[in-house]
């Protein structure tokens, strides 16, 4: 090789920053001893060619037919990814790529010198999860049989496997060992770019052959369609257009970042589908499935329901929430039954589907009984294996119980809700199904795998005569047999008879050459040896007839005995039974090329079969815990969601309590610590939810005048450091997205907004979010403990409805009802809790003192300005307040100031109290009342009360004694000149002989 075609080489691989970065990350001590041995002057970390590191491995750069050289062509081709080929009974690899092998494998190193490693060929899908595992994509080459005239065999790139494709097909329907081997449900291969409609994400599924393109996405939706899978991720490519802070903004984790430029977003998806190609080494022509979402339906889906609110609502795993799938499903159930009720609540469905979902499911409870048992399918594993030409039996047996299932249906009741489940299945693949289409193509299946189907009576060829063993028939037609039927071709047919034929010729050579050898010499004996696939004689003998057989090497063995005629009649039998096994993978391979051709079909079979076995499990787990189907949301006048009887998803319904909600506009929700606010927020969350997108719910009955178009659920307040945000910037971040997107037709839940900053702002903002909801009409539930947005008289709160949770002798009931609860309990909590008695009391008298003398500018009592002007002196609010003092009894420290821009303090609003209010323009005014909070917004929303001051004080002894003492402190003032706005009620009274009593 040229110098500087080695020096390019050398560039493009040891040297490049991708092998750097991954030799950086390795920590196994062997690896890394092997990573100190890498020769920095090769391009793969060997030496030169006249050097080889270790002993017949000599190599030109690539030039010649050497192993190694060979390994220099795949690499320059492929420079990126790790190359394994066949040597042997072995995979092996040489130079840095085996430094991986020892680092993620579990492998040792091959030999003294050199770095070199390797695994026997029954493990090579162990050794490919553990580089794929890793973020690995690997060549695999295989040796033929041939041999070129150099005397060495001629290789061939066979398969390139990849995190997105982790499964190795090469020989798969051929090797039982390997013929069940598992597909695991891997991320696709993720683009992402924007336009001016949005984000563009592209997802390409290599083992399907679909790539889906989603447009006009949100940033959150965007991410919503990373992160739905969870980990890490392998590779994205990103348009040049996208700014990659958004993808560590939005906590993606991925192994690389590939910029594709030089593009305009609307190729982007087609530049995408290239680069995997060239990838995988695909023919440009191979077809893929360029799917969309469906866009001729009469009604937009809802929008995708973002992560945080995914998280609060148990569809993604957060820690302390349970998880709704989970509960959805009987534990146990199937992973994929999981990921297809997670993936579709993320993206809720039109009304039309949520519609058909519902009636499938109604369906299903009437006639489950009389089902087939629906299987787990992964339609992965069967398109890529018939792809490929590697589908074995099991994989075809699978495929006839996909088609009879899938036929079976249209055999009973269930036929009337086939439209249904098949539009369903439509909005999971985002694909039209032709119903009639997807007949044909099953009955085709079945038609082609009927009389291909293997029998159960497919046994090897059984010797007669005692001492011959049968393991030596067994080895050699388990090549074959087992695969196909009998009588699955003619051709088939007489390849079965022909080994059967050369079986028994060799049975009666054993019996005619070997056996008698044994009657003239007892010494020897019969033994089958299971690494060369031969029956020999074993002991001392005299030559004669016999010789020393040759093994599978060519080599004498020189310990055994057999004949001329012996060896020829195994040679005839391997000979036949590997044209078996031939006609077998050639029948085999076109079977699979046939079913090919209906790989759309496949995967919607399989999906179908998935998504009965779901909906059966779903229903079998749901009914009995009295979850419920019946909901509505037809367009009508006015914008109401009635919640009837619902309950938390993760209760059964005998211990929950259920509570019913009707949803008119933007509710207040006020209630204790621990009186069930934000677990009533997240039942309601998901029960419409999973009504609105057909499932079943804990709840009797939902009804909507309207369809719901998204979800946006706040609860809890954390920070996030990933992303350098604090607890209140994270609030402000997830509020900020849901009034940006939420509509009139939205579901929103907000649970104690402002918490995470300080009081005056915190409350403020609350309340400003919550006025702009309700100007909105957004229908929703938000649950505070700010009562100052009750106190605050710039805050405007007409039109919101307010509920609260309720609480009887001083306990929760976990009822809500139509009020408003001003009262706390956080003391007490924090006592249950196990809070130390001395700092609960030590708060309860700071807490005294801030109801005392608090001074805010928006809330408060402040004490009463003594020193007022002489002219006011003889008619001020102090006067008033030692009248009210001697009338009633109550020690001054007892009864409250209230400032003209400040409302009381809630302790006790809800019990009787008298107050006197006085006017700017100096009037009097006297009053009792229940609930003091209210008496004074009607005051102040009077022209002749506003900015009134005020004092007032608990009346313990009730409503009677207040009246009592109103009228009482009226006629007083009065006497003294006191100028009264009215005197009604110190109009004659009968009251009770009370004594007088304060609180």
């Amino acid at each position: 090789m040229r110098l500087q075609e080695h020096h390019e080489l050398s560039h493009l691989l040891i040297s490049s920053p991708f092998w750097k970065e991954k030799l950086n990350c390795i920590v196994h001590p062997s690896a890394v001893r092997m990573a100190h041995d890498l020769d920095p002057s090769g391009a793969l970390g060997i030496g030169a060619g006249n050097n080889p590191f270790w002993k017949g491995f000599k190599h030109a750069y690539g030039e010649k037919e050497a192993t190694v050289d060979f390994l220099f062509r795949v690499k320059k081709q492929h420079p990126e990814k790790i190359v394994l080929i066949q040597v042997g009974e072995f995979y092996e690899t040489w130079g840095i790529d085996s430094v991986f092998l020892v680092e993620y494998c579990g492998l040792n190193r091959m030999g003294k010198r050199g770095p070199r490693a390797g695994a026997p060929l029954a493990n090579i899908q162990a050794v490919l999860d553990g580089l794929t595992q890793a973020g690995f994509a690997v060549v695999v080459c295989e040796q033929t049989n041939d041999i070129t005239q150099t005397g060495r065999k001629t290789r061939f790139i066979s398969e390139i496997v990849t995190p997105s494709s982790p499964v190795y097909t090469y020989g798969l329907a051929m090797n039982k060992d390997r013929g069940n081997a598992l597909f695991p449900d891997c991320p696709p291969e993720f683009g992402i770019a924007a336009d001016a409609r949005g984000m563009i994400v592209v997802e390409v599924n290599p083992d399907l052959r679909t790539l889906w393109t989603y447009e006009g996405l949100t940033r959150e939706a965007a991410c919503m369609r990373l992160t739905r899978y969870g980990g890490r991720l392998g590779r994205i490519f990103c348009h040049e257009n996208t700014d990659k802070e958004f993808l560590e903004r939005s906590g993606i984790h991925y192994e690389r970042l590939i910029k594709i430029s030089g593009y305009l977003p609307k190729d982007f998806s087609k530049r995408v589908e290239e680069l995997i190609k060239i990838d995988l080494s695909l023919d440009i022509e191979t077809p893929f499935m360029r799917l969309r979402p469906l866009e001729d339906r009469p009604v937009q889906a809802p929008r995708p329901v973002y992560q945080r609110t995914a998280n609060q609502i148990g569809i993604l795993p957060e820690r302390g929430i349970p998880d709704l799938i989970e509960h959805m499903l009987p534990k146990g159930s199937p992973a994929a039954a999981q990921n297809l009720i997670r993936n579709f609540l993320l993206n809720p469905p039109p009304k039309q589907t949520a519609d058909e979902l519902r009636f499938t499911l109604n369906a299903i409870l009437s006639t489950c009984t009389f089902f087939n048992e629906f299987p787990i399918s992964n339609p992965a594993r069967y398109v890529k294996t018939l792809i490929k030409r590697e589908a074995g039996p099991d994989i075809l047996k699978d495929l006839h119980k996909l088609a009879q299932n899938f036929l079976s249906c249209y055999q009973m009741d269930f036929a009337a809700s086939m439209p249904s489940a098949l539009s369903v299945i439509s909005h999971i693949l985002s694909t039209k199904i032709n119903e009639t289409a997807l007949k044909a193509s099953a009955r085709v299946i079945l038609e082609t795998l009927e009389p291909v189907l293997p029998h159960e009576d497919d046994i090897p060829y059984e010797p007669r005569r005692e001492g011959i063993s049968v393991n030596l028939f067994e080895t050699v037609e388990d090549a074959f047999k087992g695969r196909v039927a009998k009588t699955a071709h003619p051709e088939i047919t007489k390849l079965y008879e022909a080994v059967e034929r050369a079986a028994g010729r060799y049975e009666e050579a054993l019996a005619e050459d070997l056996i008698p050898a044994i009657d003239a010499n007892p010494a020897l004996a019969l033994s089958y040896d299971v690494h060369n696939l031969a029956i020999w004689l074993r002991g001392p003998a005299n030559a004669g007839r016999l010789i020393h057989p040759h093994d599978r090497h060519g080599k004498p063995v020189k310990d055994r005995w057999s004949t001329a005629k012996v060896e020829r009649a195994l040679e005839e039998y391997k000979e036949n039974a590997e044209k078996a096994r031939l006609g077998v993978a050639l029948l085999l391979g076109q079977i699979c090329q046939k079913l090919a051709s209906h790989h759309p079909a496949i995967v919607h079979l399989a999906t179908f079969s998935n998504f009965m076995r779901t909906l059966i499990l779903h229903v079998k787990e749901c009914q009995a815990k009295g979850w419920s189907l019946e909901a509505g949301f037809i367009r009508r006048p006015g914008k109401s969601l009635v919640v009837k009887n619902f309950f938390p998803y993760w209760m059964s319904p005998h211990e929950a309590v259920k509570n019913t909600l009707r949803l008119e506009g933007i509710m207040l929700l006020t209630g204790h610590n621990m009186s069930g606010k934000s677990t009533l927020i997240r039942s309601l969350a998901t029960t419409t939810l999973l009504a609105a997108s057909g499932w079943m719910f804990p709840a009797d009955k939902v009804e909507g005048s309207d369809e719901i178009d998204g979800w946006f659920v706040r609860t809890g307040v954390q920070d996030d450091p990933q992303s350098g945000l604090s607890a209140f910037a994270v609030e402000m971040t997830d509020v900020k997205i849901a009034l940006r997107d939420a509509t009139e037709h939205s579901l929103i839940f907000i649970d104690e907004l402002g918490k995470g900053t300080e009081s005056k702002a915190g409350h403020a903002i609350a309340a400003a979010v919550l006025e702009h909801l309700n100007q909105r009409q957004v229908k929703g539930l938000f649950a505070t403990h700010w009562h100052e947005l009750f106190f605050n008289p710039k805050i405007n709160l007409e039109g919101i409805g307010q509920y609260s949770m309720q609480v009887r002798q001083g306990g929760p009931t976990y009822k809500v009802v139509a009020d408003s609860s001003l009262s706390s309990s956080a003391f007490d909590t924090a006592l249950r809790l196990g809070m130390d008695k001395k700092i609960i009391e030590r708060a309860m008298e700071i807490a005294e003192g801030y109801s005392m003398h608090f001074s805010g500018n928006y809330l408060g009592e402040r004490k009463a300005p003594y020193e007022t002007a002489p002219q006011n002196k003889k008619f001020s609010i102090e006067n008033a307040r030692l009248a009210l003092s001697e009338i009633a009894g109550i020690a001054e420290p007892a009864i409250h100031y209230v400032a003209p821009d400040a409302y009381p303090l809630f302790k006790n609003m809800n019990s009787s109290c008298l107050y006197v209010l006085k006017t700017k323009q100096g009037f009097f005014y006297i009053g009792e009342t229940d609930n003091l909070i209210a008496r004074i917004n009607a005051h102040r929303n009077s022209p002749d009360k506003k900015d009134a001051e005020l004092i007032y004080a608990g009346v313990a002894a009730g409503k009677s004694c207040a009246r009592k003492w109103q009228a009482q402190l009226i006629m007083k003032l009065k006497s003294q000149g006191f100028p009264m706005l009215s005197t009604d009620d110190a109009k004659q009274r009968h009251f009770n002989d009370l004594q007088p009593a304060s609180l």
